[in-house]
């Protein structure tokens, strides 16, 4: 279980910021840090993430819903 900061999530947190704080408590090792919503240079990512192995990773958390997308391109190879 990774360390988090804060413990839980605060209550004005949107639906994906949640389970992501959820999936990334639970299923990171120990000894990982997982910052919500540092202030970093005046600014403030939803996720900064720390690990040994992986080095630093900042996530920015969309909660995009099916009728909130007015087009959509799939890639394929």
């Amino acid at each position: 279980m990774a360390y988090m900061v804060p413990e839980t999530i605060p209550r004005g947190a949107t639906a994906g910021e949640r389970m992501l704080f959820e999936c990334l408590k639970n299923h990171l090792p120990s000894d990982y840090i997982v910052y919500y919503e540092p202030e970093i240079r005046g600014r403030r990512p939803d996720f900064v993430i720390i690990g040994p192995d992986l080095g630093l990773v900042v996530l920015e958390v969309k909660d995009y819903k099916s009728n909130t997308i007015y087009q959509m391109s799939l890639l394929q190879n």
